[in-house]
């Protein structure tokens, strides 16, 4: 295998698991937005944490890599964190940041691992560029409710 495939394998995994808890997490706010605005750009985040799931997804089976599923434990670790999160505040404000300040982790995480498999292939490194604009791009958009 050589090198670039090994981190394209790599990439692409870690870029299918943030994309899947961003969908998680997501799923997670929009059960307790109230605010229709709010609900409406959530699920429309939700589209887009799927597409590019799919995409991380597909690139990577192409690879012969295998992507592992959100586990169930990891997933109940998500809804409780929000649901006990916003047991207090459940505003569309704090739902707000709460969703941008997963929103900052996934740049984050994203643009660390980009920099990590620096040997991952054009098409990988760009699906993790248009994650983190995409990411970039909800935050802009969640602004409005804080």
């Amino acid at each position: 295998m050589e090198y670039s495939q090994k981190q394209d394998k790599q990439l692409l995994s870690e870029l299918y698991r943030s994309t899947q808890m961003g969908a998680e997490s997501i799923r997670a706010l929009i059960s307790e937005a109230s605010d229709p605005a709010l609900k409406t750009e959530l699920s429309d985040q939700l589209c887009g944490y799927q597409k590019l799931s799919k995409r991380a997804h597909d690139m990577l089976e192409k690879r012969g890599g295998k992507a592992e599923e959100t586990s169930k434990m990891k997933s109940l670790g998500i809804h409780t964190g929000i649901k006990l999160n916003t047991l207090i505040d459940k505003t569309s404000s704090h739902l707000a940041e709460m969703a941008i300040e997963g929103s900052n982790m996934g740049i984050v995480g994203t643009t660390k691992q980009l920099s990590q498999f620096s040997g991952a292939s054009q098409n990988v490194r760009q699906l993790g560029n248009e994650f983190v604009s995409f990411e970039q791009h909800n935050i802009e958009a969640l602004k409005r409710y804080l």
